[in-house]
């Protein structure tokens, strides 16, 4: 097995750095080509520039590196693929993406990395990046009138053509960085499933009331609640929902003049992106998926997602036979395989047509090998982003074997388009898997594992920015229906469930402003959270209870969930609460994730 050690990358570098490549860094353009399938950046922006570009590179000699300038997309590398957009590099934008490129610049443009550099953008796109990379001595920017410009980027290109192609055993080098390459220009994407995790904005946490008290609904969600400091890159969204009772993407089989678009309805920025599936796990019990693939793609566009995943059919657990629940049997798990391979052509072709989002090809499988092959198949028929299905019941050692399996068969069979292909693992957060991940190059992965753990958990519900575990304090209303049975079967009153609640909260409180002593607020809480009749352990409860209280982890964090609720926050009482925490959860995993894909902490 093929693996990228630091001393082999250093290296390669200094192969490298023997014949150091130019690197082209253009502004993108409005002028675009209009087109319903994704192109290649590079063909997708259609201005003068890129046309010039295009014919001064199409012939030979030596190729530089080139990255584009996205008002919306940030730095990309050419070769990313791209739908038709419309937006303007204004302030607003400029604040968003500088921190992001300037961890970028830093990391992947080094000083010596290039032999020259040539910014080809307008002033407002100068102000997106890093004022000390711009005065670097190899650096030269494009200046003056359009047709001055322009003249410029033909002599580098000019410049390049007469260049003699790096020496073969270049390709060394190449072939070494190309996972390091794929993962600088498709780090590992988070996306969160959307279940209508949204907060009422104004809730009232003393006297727990809503704000819209009848009225219309306010909606926050996680995204808004904290800013400009990132919980995720993307939410997906899945039509799978529309056989349930929450979800956004349950609106999407809706007549199209019904459905609101997924950007407007969940209040994404404009970088964020919406990555819609079919929900396969819903339908798994059924023969077959519930939908056809040109619903599917009239679906995607309707909802406005960025990237759409095929309909796939998940190859194991049970089957609805004559309402009856049976496993599925060897032939009908190769016939579901088969299944989901050729929806995902003939999605392709259809999203082709009249799809308006990035197709992607979601791949099921039995064993590694048959994934790379499925994976070499689907690349063949034109799929530049593939999603490994079927994970969530994999352990760590098999999830690495077919994400390596699949990478590697890539890299031998397809080794110049190799950079440009994106994988998405569907459903699965390995902490322990990440590095290695990150070292194949996985573009994507998505779960909520972080945001549920805050209330599925008894002793993982707050996650401190030290990297420890906590259990939230639970105190559930006095009216829950299990709970008032719970306490009349043991004899406690109503009036008397009350004022153990009211004693409970009130007592927290004060121990948050330090006019309580531990002790008794751990003896409120085992005699009020005692009545639940849990299998747990009481005194293992109070033994968790003990140590969060302990520690405080909450008045540690900066988060705006920790800064304005306190003590709240760690309360398991009612959703505005529990989800608060959960996108706490979800915000220090991210900046852990970040940390570890080389981009700085959100901010």
């Amino acid at each position: 097995m093929l693996k990228i050690s630091h001393s082999l990358i250093n290296e390669a570098t200094k192969i490298g750095n023997n014949h150091a490549p130019d690197l082209l860094i253009i502004a993108c353009s409005a002028t675009k080509k209009q087109t319903s399938a994704p192109l290649t950046a590079l063909e997708l922006y259609d201005g003068p520039a890129y046309r010039v570009l295009r014919k001064g590179l199409n012939g030979s000699g030596v190729r530089p590196e080139i990255w584009i300038l996205s008002a919306k997309h940030g730095l990309i590398e050419s070769r990313f693929p791209l739908l038709p957009y419309d937006v303007k590099m204004d302030q607003e934008n400029i604040q968003e993406l500088s921190p992001e490129i300037e961890l970028f610049v830093k990391r992947f443009a080094p000083p010596g990395k290039f032999r020259k550099i040539l910014i080809w953008a307008g002033k407002q796109y100068l102000f997106a990046l890093p004022p000390t990379f711009l005065t670097r001595a190899e650096v030269d920017i494009a200046q003056g009138s359009i047709g001055r410009k322009l003249s410029v980027l033909k002599g580098w290109c000019a410049d390049w053509a007469k260049a003699k192609a790096e020496p073969s055993n270049q390709g060394l080098a190449r072939g070494i960085h190309s996972r390091a390459n794929r993962t600088a220009n498709q780090p590992l994407k988070y996306f969160i499933p959307d279940w209508d995790d949204y907060l009422d904005p104004d809730y009232d946490f003393i006297n727990d009331r809503f704000s819209w008290d009848g009225g219309e609904r306010i909606r926050l969600y996680a995204h808004e609640l904290f800013k400009r400091r990132q919980l995720y890159d993307g939410i997906l969204v899945s039509l799978g929902q529309a056989h349930m009772a929450k979800g956004f993407a349950r609106n999407g089989l809706k007549p199209e003049a019904e459905i609101i678009p997924a950007r407007q309805y969940l209040h994404l920025t404009k970088r964020q992106m919406v990555l819609g599936d079919c929900g396969a796990f819903s339908y798994r019990q059924d023969p077959v998926p519930p939908f056809t693939v040109a619903q599917v793609v009239k679906s995607y566009s309707s909802l406005g997602v960025d990237i759409g995943a095929s309909i796939d059919h998940i190859p194991f657990g049970d089957v609805k036979d004559n309402d009856k629940i049976r496993p599925l049997r060897s032939n009908e798990i190769s016939e579901r395989i088969e299944l989901t391979a050729r929806l995902a052509s003939d999605f392709l072709v259809e999203s082709r047509k009249t799809g308006k989002f990035i197709p992607m090809g979601v791949i099921q499988a039995k064993s590694s090998d048959e994934f790379a092959s499925l994976a070499e198949s689907y690349i063949k028929v034109g799929y530049q982003y593939i999603a490994l299905g079927g994970l969530v019941p994999r352990g760590d050692d098999e999830i690495q074997a077919i994400a390596e399996a699949v990478v590697l068969r890539i890299e031998r069979v397809y080794p110049q388009s190799a950079p440009s292909i994106r994988i998405h693992l569907f459903g699965v957060l390995r902490e322990k898997l990440f590095p290695r991940l990150k070292e194949l190059g996985i573009a994507s992965f998505d779960s909520g594992s972080y945001l549920r753990k805050a209330w599925l958990r008894s002793d993982k519900n707050y996650l401190s920015t030290t990297g420890k575990w906590y259990s939230a304090l639970r105190v559930p209303y006095r009216d829950d229906p299990r709970f008032c049975k719970n306490a009349l079967e043991a004899g406690v009153s109503v009036k008397k469930l009350e004022k153990l609640e009211t004693t409970c909260l009130r007592l927290l409180r004060e121990f948050d402003r330090k006019q309580r002593n531990l002790k008794d607020v751990l003896d409120a809480l085992e005699a009020y959270d005692g009545l639940l009749l849990r299998t747990s352990d009481v005194q293992d409860l109070r033994d968790k209870y003990e140590r969060t209280l302990e520690d405080k982890p909450w008045k540690s964090c900066k988060c705006p969930v920790c800064r304005n609720l306190g003590i709240e926050v760690i309360i398991f009482r009612g959703f505005n609460r529990n989800k608060r925490r959960g996108f706490h959860n979800t915000w220090v995993f991210f900046n852990e994730l970040c940390q570890l894909r080389g981009g700085g902490p959100p901010i």
